[in-house]
């Protein structure tokens, strides 16, 4: 499995409304880093894994032991992820978009159920009805993961929404797929992975010595 953290992508302005796996995929392919991403406070990790591989190495990677995951979206859209769950044996709840008021319904899941420590959706959802999923996921403390495979985020809008854990798995035959990661999210990701292959703090910290020594301390 090759691994490749690209952490130079740069916190101007002029990034905000590219979307961002298309700027991750760009720098890992050419090489040519843009200094002093981890500024923003994430990181971009780029792996060789289909959609299937990479949504087990996020989910297997995140959620910790004894955690549950709350998967939102339609009967299609969650299958993948209700799968994974049952293969790592995690505990997984669900939301239909298809039938329920999205924010109402997880709220009221949330409030209930104290094992659930992430929850997962895609960019299927309306933009305003992300930010509001976000906004009501952080005021339970819990954590936002979004599937953007289909319909890239911008960076902007992965900071306006709060999500925690974007991933866009390639539609080439490269298989590169990316993990756009707030960083104090991926430190608390240390020993949760179920498979040593799929850990995406391990393959993190085992990028970091490419770093530039002369960059500034980490924010």
């Amino acid at each position: 499995m090759n691994v490749t953290t690209i952490n130079r992508i740069g916190s101007e302005a002029i990034y905000a409304n590219i979307p961002s796996a298309n700027i991750i995929r760009s720098l890992a392919t050419s090489g040519d880093c843009i200094d002093r991403f981890y500024l923003t406070g994430f990181e971009g990790l780029c792996l060789s894994m289909n959609h299937a591989q990479l949504t087990e190495a996020v989910i297997s990677s995140v959620v910790p032991m004894g955690g549950e995951l709350l998967v939102v979206g339609s009967e299609d859209c969650c299958s993948l992820w209700r799968n994974v769950c049952h293969s790592l044996n995690i505990r997984v709840s669900a939301v239909d978009t298809a039938k329920e008021d999205v924010v109402t319904a997880v709220a009221t899941i949330l409030s209930v159920n104290p094992r659930i420590s992430h929850v997962m959706t895609s960019t299927h959802l309306d933009s305003n009805v992300l930010c509001q999923l976000g906004a009501t996921i952080r005021s339970y403390h819990k954590q936002l993961v979004v599937d953007n495979s289909d319909d890239e985020l911008t960076v902007e809008a992965i900071t306006e929404a709060g999500i925690d854990f974007a991933i866009a798995a390639s539609e080439t035959e490269d298989n590169v797929s990316v993990i756009i990661a707030r960083r104090s999210r991926l430190v608390m990701t240390e020993g949760n992975a179920r498979r040593s292959s799929h850990d995406i703090y391990a393959l993190w910290q085992s990028s970091l010595s490419s770093r530039n020594s002369t960059w500034l301390p980490m924010a």
